[in-house]
């Protein structure tokens, strides 16, 4: 999952944190620029046992910050 947000990132032009981790559970996704221009974007997944894969549970868009060069 990490790997398809790297990709998403490099599209789109904008960088993210690593905000919350659980171990194979669940992990979280923000805006590097959250808090110097509030930029809610964030996207959280996470591993479904029953299905062996991970799932995207919550996302709150759209970035409202500036595109990086």
């Amino acid at each position: 999952f990490q790997a398809q947000v790297v990709n998403y990132s490099l599209q789109i032009g904008r960088e993210f944190v690593t905000y919350q981790v659980q171990e194979g559970k669940h992990v979280e996704f923000r805006c590097k620029r959250r808090h110097e221009q509030g930029c809610q974007w964030r996207i959280r997944c996470a591993y479904f046992r029953k299905y062996a894969l991970w799932k995207i549970t919550e996302i709150e868009e759209p970035h409202s910050c500036e595109r990086h060069g």
